[in-house]
């Protein structure tokens, strides 16, 4: 079973939730009750959350899609263009957004750029690229999986996780990459070999900040000083969370609201980059929204009850939204099943 499929159950169990097992093979999807109604959650494209809705989970899904409604309302991005890299669609589109298109738009941008597919999720096949010829084996990498691409300028900045639901901040926190800190005693190279990184050693994205910094692997860090060994901030990556809040200013939630509300998405992760800090939303720059972001990370980071207490707010906004429904849905045809008996007793007088 998947971690986020046992914290559901765990949760289920908790708050007196029936949770049943639907595919016993995959043991990948499972019914939730409250013995009246129920939901189905799944790890893959079902999505874990019921409360969100699939319109609003499918346009969050869609990268191309989603950026364009975030420049629409005025929210900051990263400069992007996404190109149909399947000739398929040639004879559908315009010119700009075919793949021959691609590196005339990277001259614009100059390297390193940022690379990723149009709807993959867990930051698979997104990469920081370097030259034409990465470029070119990496599409032919991401045709596999998607019909899209989307070419992005590579921001360098500090990168924080911001989990709603309805509508409301749960918790922030700030992700950071695998890194070697500054040793006074130890060189780079001395360093990766000290944090069991030196499959880095060639990595494009380390030699570059190498580069950046004017350093060798056998200079010495600056005092303070740290290098990030990895261009994604995610958990396989081996990446770390730190600045774990779940108080925020005012205008950090009013920001919050204005963008979910945009999209009508009620559990959602929003990815940010933040130049300055976590409660200077005009300096926000959108990575991505995840409509299934999970829960895991947190849960295992000493915040169980949170993570628990989370579930069950989305559990019960759910049933106490459906139950009301069918008290209203009762409601109404009672009072529609009245009108007739009396228009049938007015008819036979």
């Amino acid at each position: 079973m998947y971690p986020s499929l046992k914290i559901l159950k765990k949760s289920c169990k908790k708050f007196w939730y029936e949770f049943d097992i639907i595919d016993d093979v995959s043991k990948n999807l499972f019914q939730v009750s409250d013995w009246n109604r129920f939901f189905f959650a799944n790890n893959h494209q079902t999505g874990m959350f019921p409360i969100n809705h699939n319109f609003s989970s499918s346009i969050v899904a869609d990268k191309a899609f989603c950026y364009q409604i975030l420049k629409k309302h005025n929210f900051r991005i990263p400069e992007w263009k996404h190109f149909f890299i399947n000739s398929d669609y040639n004879g559908f589109i315009h010119n700009d957004n075919k793949q021959v298109n691609i590196n005339k738009y990277v001259n614009t941008l100059w390297y390193p750029i940022f690379v990723k597919p149009n709807n993959a999720s867990l930051w698979k096949w997104a990469e920081v690229i370097y030259n034409n010829k990465d470029l070119k084996k990496h599409l032919e990498e991401i045709k596999n999986i998607s019909d899209i691409c989307l070419v992005q300028e590579y921001v360098k900045a500090q990168e924080y996780r911001i989990f709603v639901v309805n509508w409301e901040i749960q918790f922030t926190y700030k992700r950071s990459s695998a890194n070697i800190k500054w040793d006074w005693k130890n060189n780079i190279k001395k360093l990766l070999k000290k944090a069991s990184h030196l499959e880095f050693l060639n990595s494009k994205f380390f030699l570059w900040e190498l580069i950046k910094k004017n350093l060798t692997l056998n200079s010495i860090l600056p005092k303070n000083d740290f290098i990030n060994l990895h261009s994604k901030s995610n958990i396989s990556a081996g990446w770390e969370i730190s600045e774990f809040k779940i108080n925020h200013w005012i205008k950090l939630e009013k920001w919050v609201k204005k963008l979910v509300s945009k999209f009508d998405i009620w559990v959602c992760g929003i990815d940010i980059f933040a130049p300055k800090w976590i409660n200077s939303p005009k300096d926000f720059i959108i990575i991505e929204l995840n409509s299934n972001p999970s829960l895991v990370a947190t849960y295992e980071l000493w915040y169980k009850k949170l993570v628990l207490s989370i579930w069950k707010k989305i559990m019960m906004s759910y049933f106490w939204k459906k139950n009301n429904l069918d008290r209203k849905y009762r409601w109404i045809s009672n009072i529609l099943s009245k009108n007739k008996k009396s228009k049938k007793i007015k008819s036979s007088l």
